[in-house]
């Protein structure tokens, strides 16, 4: 078998297994490459299918729609992700011919069923020759389905921002985005990893409120490169540097992160903490939690300890300082996390707020008086920002706000004193953060 048609074969069953086992589609993509004997072009080749046709599934199908008389989502999912994969790479991949598209995905139908090939042959086919409209914003349904987003997510945006802040979020959500590198500060240092950078010519541009974080466009060169294996470099977009900020960690504290895989802004609260100190890593998820163990080592953080715990239950370490990054809906990080937009569901938003308020008021009572905890999520919903900050506020007197501006540049800092990043503006990814404080 041709390495291009068992690519495509591997994007393939990718996709198959996420939906089959409603799992992270990074998780699924993770162990499907590590299991592969593939070369690496190969593989970056697999998750630029893989993510951009999950990323414009609703595009796609709208215009696979077109072209096909039964219901798209009626067909079996297998041949639907089949149609997917190929109509993707016809579309959006300059690169790859669009016969290569075709051959290589009837060839992959014949694993289907007896009619599959001939299906698969005349809908991409004609999908080569024709060229489908963008639907009017009048038809809201089609209009969504185009800027590849579901209908609830942009019903909701649309009350809250303008036409034009709305159409540049969707925009963002569906460009592809740059790798973002924070130098790890215990043994290296931004003028080294900008000479690294200079030296093999590679484009980058540094986060204007923190040094430390650089935006890098050949980002794989820089993942198989010796200062990614050595613990000099680790991947974190700006967004939790900020976070991080809020925090303000000071050397020598006790710091409890407590929903903490995979562990980025863990480390950089070490780094700021330069080793010094203890924090408590915790999180529900054991395999999560392996994960930041393994970062840690390679990262050289020596004050961390990891821990499995439920932060709803379980009893806690008393600390000066708190992180609570709590899980949420995600909707500040959809460029990133591509699938997520197709798995959530605007329901989950309350459900996800309930979660939030018993994590916020069981994790508040470690908090030393003085202390400082920051609540934060990467979701742009009211529900799981303010509406969980109010109630919490409400019920808990002995704590208070210290207004986001003092720790982070102001144009991060929304009206009411919080951190909120709302990704086309700021340019990286969308998130809340508020810093409270136990009197």
């Amino acid at each position: 078998m041709t390495d291009s048609l068992q690519s495509r074969r591997l994007a393939w069953k990718v996709l198959n297994q996420t939906q089959r086992s409603k799992s992270r589609l990074t998780d699924v993509l993770h162990r499907s490459l590590n299991s592969s004997t593939l070369p690496i072009s190969e593989r970056s080749f697999i998750t630029e299918m893989v993510k951009g046709t999950v990323r414009w599934q609703g595009r796609l199908d709208f215009e696979l729609q077109k072209l096909i008389k039964k219901r798209v989502h009626g067909l079996q999912q297998q041949l639907l992700n089949l149609l997917r994969l190929a109509a993707y790479q016809i579309r959006f991949m300059s690169s790859v011919p669009d016969y290569a598209a075709v051959s290589t995905a009837v060839t992959l139908a014949k694993n289907i069923h007896g009619g599959a090939p001939q299906l698969v042959n005349g809908v991409l086919r004609n999908l080569i020759r024709t060229v489908i409209d963008q639907p009017d914003k009048s038809d809201l349904e089609d209009w969504c389905a185009w800027n590849s987003h579901p209908r609830w997510m942009v019903d909701r945006w649309q009350t809250r921002w303008s036409d034009d802040h709305v159409q540049q979020l969707l925009d963002w959500n569906n460009s592809v985005p740059s790798i973002w590198f924070r130098v790890n500060t215990l043994h290296y240092s931004p003028d080294e990893f900008r000479q690294y950078l200079d030296e093999r010519d590679i484009p980058y541009i540094q986060f204007e409120d923190d040094e430390l974080f650089f935006r890098v466009q050949s980002g794989g060169a820089v993942l198989q490169g010796s200062k990614f294996r050595d613990g000099s470099l680790s991947v974190q977009d700006p967004s939790g540097g900020l976070i991080v900020h809020l925090l303000d960690p000071k050397a020598g504290a006790t710091v409890l992160d407590c929903c903490a895989a995979p562990g980025g802004k863990t480390g950089y609260i070490a780094e700021k903490m330069n080793n010094q100190g203890l924090i408590w890593a915790f999180d529900s998820d054991p395999d999560r939690l392996q994960r930041l163990a393994h970062n840690c080592a390679r990262l050289g953080y020596a004050n961390i300890n990891a821990a499995v715990k439920d932060i709803t239950l379980d009893d806690l370490p008393s600390a000066d300082r708190i992180l609570l990054d709590v899980p949420c809906s995600g909707t500040g990080v959809l460029a990133n996390k591509v699938d997520i937009r197709w798995r959530r569901c605007e329901s989950e938003l309350m459900v996800f707020s309930e979660l939030q308020f018993k994590l916020l008021k069981h994790a508040a009572r470690s908090l030393t008086s003085g202390g400082i905890l920051v609540y934060s999520t990467c979701s742009l919903e009211p529900e799981e920002n303010w509406g969980v900050i109010e109630r919490f506020l409400l019920s808990q007197t002995d704590f208070y706000m210290d207004p986001a501006g003092k720790f982070i540049p102001e144009r991060y800092s929304d009206n009411e004193g919080a951190l909120f990043a709302f990704p086309p503006h700021h340019k990286i990814d969308g998130g809340f953060a508020v810093r409270l404080r136990r009197k």
